[in-house]
């Protein structure tokens, strides 16, 4: 959860935004023109609107309740559905109906009781279409609207935008929550002006989906699966591997899909538009780096390309066409999808400890090949972005790059190699330089990086992200009970002695609490805490924490590799460890594993429509814990001072795939 999400909320928010109403819902995206549907409400023997009011609407000045206006909305909505009926007008093919939301079934904490727009009977955030506030002012409700957005957001994978409605008294205003920020209108009395009502409710109840902000380029086919098309070419969804948490931001999800009996990855993204002059060679956007280090070993190949449009629109700057004045430093965003092979599993997944280590060995030689013969710099090297691929999968590479397997017992099942995910951070450096805002993902930053706030260095730091790869090492020793994803049960970090790696008031003081784990608290705080089935790797944890201290000139790509070998050719080809005899708590409690959670059982957090009218699975959690198979307790990129936030929001893990964020 990003710790100042209010903050960047307000940072680019457009207030009182006039004709908006027109451009959101045009009358060619309603069933009928609101001035027609507002004639049939007047007539008839009993009218809802006379006297220059709603029949039925409760008074909003006053202490109405939710119950109240939910009552009134649906009863409106009622006649209006009537009224289309008649006039053989196409309706949804399920019905919307407002409800009161007090407890959200996939919500971490408890929720303040609301309003959602659902076609669905349970109250979860996957099937909300419509989140609304009845307020008496604006004290509190920009939060409370952002807060379900958030959760819209994180929980529906097709989303390009989220409307919200606050009901201020007798006002309404509209929030528009996108990936560049949020758009408010101008507020309309319902009484005063309810032609402009009867335009928000028939659209929001009545219209079709795309006009709700559901991304019409995800179609569900005649057997209740989905499919995207990108670059003319159809990929069947196979499940949603990620959606990531924000409003504000890329907006990242990924989807495991099938082409032509090939298994591939789609990155969805919305990538800030970025002008550059012709002499930069910086990569502005992923893709353009996965084009430049196409035949690379160990990297994702890009297989296809596409910007999303809807209605001729392609990014965010829609709403905001006619406010081009008042942008200011607004991001607009293109709407992008990356199709990436290979297909890839979490590093969690590792089979044995020869494997894991095998696989790092992997990591590292594309980390370098990427700075060696491409001036690249990953910048984010953390415990999702190293995923496990059978030999066979792998890309093809171009001579010169080859990252040559480690030996095995010809008998033994082949390890699988490592695959380097997420290149949006990703940059060419010629000039040396890998210094402006920081990157990175929290737990894995180097130390020196916290200490200066978060933001990077001038010149090449390499040793920066060495130092991050011996953190995902030890993120897993303290997180797994052995291999095949087994999360340890007795263990939580937040509680632990490395606390500090992912709680903390500053960057500086992360980085100082942390500088005092790997020095003095090295055996108590660190070692110590590994788990019993990593023990043989304890030395190749200290050897590697030596090169750390020895300083840049000896913590090399080199030196690390060599430890990391030292340590493979020290393990034995099989190993004794069964969960059955786990002594980390998971031994009698196999049968509860928490990667059940993700396995379609009805506990509020089995499946979920994905804000679809038919089930399709979804990455869920489980009141702040990850559901599994996860790759680790996903944590979320800070984008700014790591502090506890106030909107309570689950985390989400991450699984296979061949790129994320």
């Amino acid at each position: 959860m990003e710790p100042n999400f209010l903050h960047k909320i307000n940072d680019c928010t457009l207030k009182d935004a006039p004709d908006r109403l027109p451009k959101l819902f045009p009358d060619s995206s309603l069933p009928l023109p609101p001035s027609e549907i507002f004639e049939e409400l007047c007539s008839g023997s009993s009218p809802l609107y006379q006297d220059f009011k709603w029949v039925g609407c409760p008074d909003l000045t006053a202490q109405s309740t939710e119950s109240q206006l939910v009552e009134f909305l649906n009863t409106l909505g009622q006649r209006m559905e009537q009224i289309l009926h008649a006039t053989k007008s196409s309706l949804p093919p399920t019905k919307r109906r407002w409800m009161i939301c007090r407890d959200m079934e996939d919500a971490s904490a408890a929720w303040k009781t609301s309003i959602i727009l659902t076609s669905q009977p349970r109250r979860r955030w996957s099937n909300v279409h419509v989140h609304a506030e009845l307020e008496s002012s604006t004290s509190d409700v920009v939060e409370r609207l952002a807060n379900g957005a958030y959760h819209i957001f994180s929980a529906q994978d097709n989303r390009r935008f989220v409307i919200s409605i606050a009901f201020l008294g007798e006002n309404i205003q509209l929030y528009i929550f996108d990936r560049s920020g949020l758009v408010i209108t101008t507020p309309f009395h319902i009484h005063n002006e309810p032609q402009d009502f009867v335009r928000v409710l028939a659209a929001l109840m009545f219209a079709d989906r795309a006009t709700l902000g559901y991304d019409p380029s995800i179609v569900e086919n005649n057997k209740g699966g989905r499919y995207i098309e990108v670059a003319g070419n159809r990929y069947d969804i196979i499940e949603t591997l990620y959606i990531s948490d924000g409003v504000c931001g890329r907006g990242t999800v990924c989807w495991h899909v099938c082409h032509n009996d090939k298994f591939l990855v789609i990155k969805d993204a919305w990538v800030v538009k970025i002008v550059k002059e012709k002499w930069d060679p910086t990569p502005c956007t992923e893709a353009e780096t996965l084009e430049r280090i196409k035949g690379l070993a160990g990297v994702p190949l890009l297989h296809d390309v596409d910007i999303v449009t809807v209605n001729g629109e392609w990014g965010t700057d829609a709403l905001r066409i006619c406010l081009r004045s008042r942008i200011g430093k607004i991001d607009k965003r293109i709407h992008q999808r990356l199709v990436l092979q290979p297909f890839g599993q979490p590093l969690s997944t590792f089979a044995s400890r020869k494997e894991l280590i095998s696989v790092l060995i992997d990591a590292v030689k594309a980390h370098w090949n990427l700075w060696d013969t491409k001036t690249i710099l990953h910048r984010d090297i953390s415990v999702d972005n190293i995923l496990l691929v059978h030999p066979d999968d792998m890309p093809p590479s171009t001579s010169g790059t080859t990252v040559e397997p480690a030996p095995q017992d010809s008998s033994s099942p082949p390890l699988r190699r490592a695959l380097l995910i997420d290149m949006k951070h990703a940059l060419r450096t010629s000039s040396a330089q890998d210094n402006g805002p920081r990157k990175g993902t929290l737990p894995f930053m180097a130390i020196q990086l916290l200490l200066k706030g978060g933001h990077q260095l001038a010149g090449v730091q390499l040793h920066h992200h060495l130092e991050s790869f011996l953190y995902v090492f030890i993120w897993l020793c303290v997180h797994y009970a052995g291999p095949d994803n087994a999360e340890r049960q007795n263990f939580d970090i937040s509680q632990s002695r490395l606390s500090c790696w992912v709680n903390g008031e500053t960057y500086e003081k992360n980085g100082l609490a942390k500088d005092a784990t790997m020095r003095a608290g090295w055996k108590t705080h660190v070692l110590d805490s590994f788990s019993p089935y990593f023990e043989p790797l304890k030395p190749c944890a200290t050897a590697w924490r030596q090169l750390w201290l020895d300083g840049p000139v000896k913590f090399t790509h080199n030196a690390v590799l060599g430890v990391l070998e030292d340590a493979l050719a020290s393990l034995d080809a099989t190993e004794d460890w069964s969960a059955k005899d786990d002594p980390e708590g998971y031994g009698k409690k196999m049968g509860k594993r928490k990667r059940e959670i993700d396995e379609g059982k009805e506990n509020g957090n089995g499946t979920g429509t994905g804000g679809h009218d038919r089930p399709t699975k979804v990455i869920k959690s489980q009141k702040g814990k990850p559901s599994a198979p996860s790759s680790a307790p996903h944590l979320p990129k800070q984008k700014g001072t790591p502090k506890a936030s106030r909107i309570p929001v689950p985390t989400k893990p991450s699984r296979g795939r061949a790129g994320k964020n």
